[in-house]
């Protein structure tokens, strides 16, 4: 018979015991009607031969039973026997099992929430064809250590048509473009790329065809291919939407193709369109592109290094001023993509694992505590003929029912769980969409059911299940060493919660002072009150003249508005990671050659922007109306700027420029130096800057940062208001105030300590009420003695001391090993701080003081309670 056939007869079985039962009852009379005829014939009377026949038989029940598991099924039927009694058992103690299906449902539906979250994001492949292959690609600074420099297009260009170890390198970079002719005006987030997106991530297009090299020239027709999700939302979705035009920023593009569904990189894109750049108006010293690229097949990631390595390394020798000390730098796409977010979520999913130790802990303990005031029933079913086995299968039974109970209801949590992350999520997380509690998740949690089950139902059920027979009926010395045993694991499992505790309010706690540090970071500038929105012009519309006549005019009325004080433009924000660098050479200053790379971030400004956000002017002037476009071309720089490549000088009067091959290129003369902002985000060093007049070098994209007066209401509507009577057809876009900006640069710190600090709470919380618990149920069993205790002459100060210091040792013992495992696990968080230590004695002895102070509460409110037993009442407890 196989394997499957005993499986499936043992599980038929209950479902034919009336039949099978009926057979087995009728062969047994047959075959005792045969014995008693044989004892007639032997001339017995009738009465003596049926009772002679019994007597031969020994007993009618055994040879049934015998029959029973012969027959298979009988185990599953005592299993049924098992559940059916395990269900009565819980249901008569509401309060207990309620308990402990809440405590695993919060851990099991925590860790199969986070799990999920760490599948979807961090685990499971890229949703790409062989996404192994698939790459990023940075240019690197290696005086800065700076691993993510952005290509120029020139320096791309020559490593895509050189390398041969990529299938296809791909620049790529954001281009706001005003959409217009369907519905209201609306900026929507092009991607301008080298080469065809499609064809480097290995897919086919839904409808039409990629992007061609050909069509990415200076001089390339106009196309894009668009998302499945804008054709969708924004066309929708005809099908005959090849060779459609579309009007972007007054240029017209025709459609050429559609993306399939589900991509779309970077995931915010709506459509891509060929990038047209040119090496006049895109030098090799201008820095903006990302690159990726896809490996050939069978091609390692070292080889196509060493290629590229090699390539940079001749690329900074026929051009040592623009590519000084510039590498490339490969890294799979997958680690690129979630390299930001994967220790964080990883750290979140430690944190619930021991959360998870923590409720099993608990449960254990609770388990433990109710085997204790079952020994007697234990006691009397193994008088009764119950073996170890068949008691340990009955207390498993109902500790496999608990934790099913706990694991539906940690399902549940987990579905609820997942869509709380989703909607709370801060912007930073990628691969979002494809977060979800599905097959895999399903399975973690049946592991963590199973798991569960046997860490805490195996212990109390095999203590339980050896308890001393003679020692429960006499209450004698045996089951005192039993109680002691059963104390020593308790203490135990209590010292674990405790440590496991300390480790997350450590972590908790240093979080936290983190970001209060966050909050403390001098920005260089004054950011309250201040709100900034961008704006496109169309170039087709808005030539320089326009558009410097257009953002003068704009910058008037909106100083005009009521409760603005001053008003400024920049291209790109105050504060983004969206920004250019570009090197340069100096003119008539001598350079030293072993000094630092020339280059500097570029910013156009008009006047009045240091003044609106109130970055200290150090020497020299600022921006004013003398600085048109036929005024002579200057400059002002940071401080970090001057230091950096001009040091121990006044770079007052010094000039430089982006190309000095170029004789339209123009000369710029430094008028003043400004303090450092962070111009990034609030965590990056200032960066060196160089600031330039907006109408010098205008640019088609702006933001405007107004500073208003405090208390000023409906200020948004005025914008629009100002911008929709100069040109209905231009929209506003990432309306903000700079203080919601600078909220957003810490949100994803808020968000993961947020998740870090309910962890934590919850385990404190849990370890708090298993100590309660415990130290609770042993004072109950020490009544009598207490009560004799005190009936002796012991005060309240003597039976409250008692206690405690009998209670104490898990505590410290738990607080010490928490203490070692929290500066361990400190190091693993470090990458995530900011100016704060692993161990920062202010989170440790706060954290170490809290849990303290919850665990001395949870023991103190039994000891007192022990301490108030009147000794009457304790004489009569046994």
């Amino acid at each position: 018979m196989t394997i499957l056939k005993r499986i499936a007869k043992r599980i038929i079985f209950p479902f034919r015991k009336g039949r099978l039962e009926q057979d087995l009852e009728e062969e047994i009379r047959f075959h005792l009607e045969m014995e008693v005829e044989a004892n007639l014939r032997a001339g017995v009377d009738p009465a003596e031969a049926r009772r002679r026949a019994l007597l031969a038989f020994g007993g009618m029940e055994r040879y049934k039973t015998q029959a029973r598991e012969a027959r298979g099924g009988l185990g599953f039927e005592k299993f049924l026997q098992d559940l059916r009694l395990s269900a009565r058992t819980l249901v008569g103690t509401p309060l207990f099992s309620g308990a402990i299906i809440l405590v695993l449902g919060l851990g099991i539906g925590a860790s199969t929430a986070i799990f999920s979250v760490v599948n979807g994001v961090v685990l499971r492949p890229l949703p790409y064809p062989d996404p192994d292959r698939l790459v990023a690609a940075h240019m690197t600074d290696e005086e800065d250590g700076d691993f993510e420099v952005p290509w120029s297009v020139p320096s791309l260009r020559d490593a895509a048509s050189e390398q041969v170890s990529l299938a296809s390198l791909t620049g790529w970079g954001w281009i706001d473009v005003t959409l217009t002719g369907i519905g209201d005006p609306a900026v929507i987030y092009a991607v301008g790329v080298s080469d065809g997106m499609l064809t480097t991530f290995g897919i086919q297009p839904f409808l039409g065809r990629d992007i061609r090299p050909e069509e990415s020239l200076s001089n390339g027709p106009r196309v894009t291919v668009l998302t499945h999700s804008f054709w969708q939302e924004q066309l929708g979705g005809d099908e005959g939407v090849l060779g459609r035009t579309l009007r972007l920023s007054n240029q017209t593009y025709e459609v050429v193709g559609v993306a399939p569904p589900g991509f779309a990189f970077p995931s915010s894109a709506a459509l891509w369109i060929p990038g047209h750049w040119s090496e006049d108006t895109h030098p090799r010293g201008r820095h903006f592109l990302r690159g990726i690229g896809r490996l050939n097949p069978g091609t390692p990631i070292e080889t196509a290094q060493a290629e590229l390595s090699s390539i940079a390394a001749r690329l900074e020798e026929e051009h040592p001023e623009t590519n000084r000390a510039r590498g490339i730098h490969l890294v799979p796409l997958k680690e690129q993509t979630v390299g930001d977010v994967r220790l964080a979520l990883l750290i979140l999913l430690g944190a619930v694992g021991m959360v998870l130790l923590i409720a099993c802990a608990n449960v254990a303990n609770l388990l433990l505590a109710r085997g204790a005031a079952r020994m007697r029933e234990v006691a009397v079913r193994a008088t009764l003929g119950a073996g170890n086995g068949d008691i340990v299968r009955l207390l498993m039974t109902e500790t496999g029912l608990l934790v099913s109970l706990g694991g539906t209801l940690g399902v549940v949590l987990a579905l609820l769980g997942v869509k709380g992350f989703l909607a709370a999520s801060p912007g930073g997380i990628p691969r979002l969409g494809e977060i979800a509690v599905d097959g895999t998740s399903l399975v973690v949690a049946l592991g963590l059911v199973v798991t569960v089950t046997v860490m805490v139902g195996f212990l109390p059920g095999y203590r339980s299940a050896n308890t001393s027979i003679a020692a429960v009926i006499r209450e004698g010395k045996d089951k005192k060493i039993q109680v002691g045993d059963r104390r020593i694991t308790q203490s135990g499992l209590l010292t674990l919660e405790v440590a496991l505790s300390l480790v997350l309010l450590l972590g908790a706690g240093l979080m936290s002072r983190s970001l209060i540090e966050l909050r403390r970071v001098d920005l260089g500038f004054d950011p309250e009150n201040i709100y900034q929105f961008t704006l496109t012009l169309p170039e087709a519309g808005y030539h320089n003249p326009e558009l410097i006549a257009f953002q003068a005019e704009f910058r008037g009325r909106l100083a005009t508005l009521p409760g603005v004080e001053s008003v400024a433009l920049i291209n790109g924000n105050p504060l983004g990671r969206s920004h250019t660098t570009m090197g340069f050479e100096f003119v008539g200053y001598e350079r030293d050659p072993e000094g630092p790379d020339p280059n500097m971030l570029i910013r156009r400004v008009s006047p009045g922007y240091f003044e609106t956000l109130s970055i200290p002017l150090l020497r020299g002037r600022s921006f004013g109306a003398r600085d048109r476009e036929d005024g002579e071309p200057v400059a002002i720089i940071s401080e970090t700027a001057a230091a950096r490549h001009w040091p121990g000088e006044d770079p007052i009067g010094h000039r430089f420029s982006f190309d000095l091959d170029d004789p339209d290129q123009p000369v710029w003369t430094i008028v003043g130096v400004v303090g450092d902002v962070r111009s990034t985000d609030i965590i990056t060093a200032t960066w060196p800057e160089a600031y330039f007049p907006m109408a010098q070098w205008p640019r088609s994209t702006v933001t405007a940062v107004v500073r208003t007066r405090p208390g000023s209401r409906a200020i948004e509507d005025a914008f629009r208001q100002v911008v929709g009577e100069m040109d209905s057809s231009l929209p506003l876009y990432h309306v903000e105030s700079l203080s919601e900006r600078i909220g957003d640069f810490m949100a994803s710190d808020r968000f993961y300590l947020g998740f870090v600090g309910i962890f934590a709470t919850l385990a404190t919380i849990l370890s708090a009420v298993g100590l309660y618990g415990v130290v609770a149920y042993l004072v109950s069993k020490r009544t009598r003695e207490i009560g004799i205790r005190i009936a002796l002459g012991a005060g309240r100060k003597e039976i409250l001391s008692l206690v405690l210091s009998e209670n104490v040792t898990p505590v410290l013992l738990g607080t010490v090993l928490g203490v070692a495992g929290a500066l361990a696990g400190g190091q693993v968080l470090g990458s995530l701080l900011y100016q704060i230590r692993p161990w920062d004695p202010v989170a440790l002895f706060g954290a170490v003081g809290l849990l303290v102070s919850v665990a001395g509460i949870a023991t103190l409110i039994p000891a007192r309670d022990a301490a108030r037993i009147p000794p009457t009442v304790a004489m009569k407890v046994e």
